[in-house]
């Protein structure tokens, strides 16, 4: 007797695969739509503006009625943690998604989506080396 597990979609939708693949997709599109914004004469600065406004405007209304009163928990019970994780997405965001904006203003697309790629290499090591993650041969020949 063979037993089937069924999925509804709300355990689809947190499934580590879908999750990353539904990341790839939009950071693949994001590179797409930033290379024709800037093409049709877009500022680099105004365009990062943009994205950060509609980024900030689209959380809101997706997670923030869900989650939001383990926000403020976290705000009120630990917020030197609160701060802590608040800059380095500062960083990551301001600077990350600017540098890569810039990348793209000066690349071409195609260019871009390959070096893109190299965080996949880098993500692989720095999970092994700094998360202690297990990294089998494999894992390493999976992501070439």
């Amino acid at each position: 007797m063979v037993i089937t597990r069924k999925r509804n979609v709300k355990s689809l939708n947190t499934s580590p695969t879908y999750n990353v693949l539904m990341f790839s997709t939009f950071w693949a599109f994001q590179i797409f739509l930033t290379k024709l914004g800037l093409n049709t004469g877009a500022l680099v600065l105004s365009y990062q503006l943009i994205m950060l406004l509609s980024a900030m405007a689209t959380t809101m209304v997706l997670l923030l009625p869900d989650s939001g009163k383990s926000f403020s928990n976290l705000l009120r019970e630990r917020p030197k943690l609160f701060w802590q994780l608040f800059a380095v997405n500062a960083i990551q965001t301001g600077l990350g998604t600017s540098l890569s904006v810039l990348g793209i203003a000066l690349t071409d697309a195609i260019n871009a989506g390959f070096l893109v790629k190299m965080s996949i290499v880098t993500t692989i090591l720095f999970a092994h080396l700094i998360l202690k993650e297990s990294l089998s041969w494999l894992k390493v020949w999976c992501c070439l």
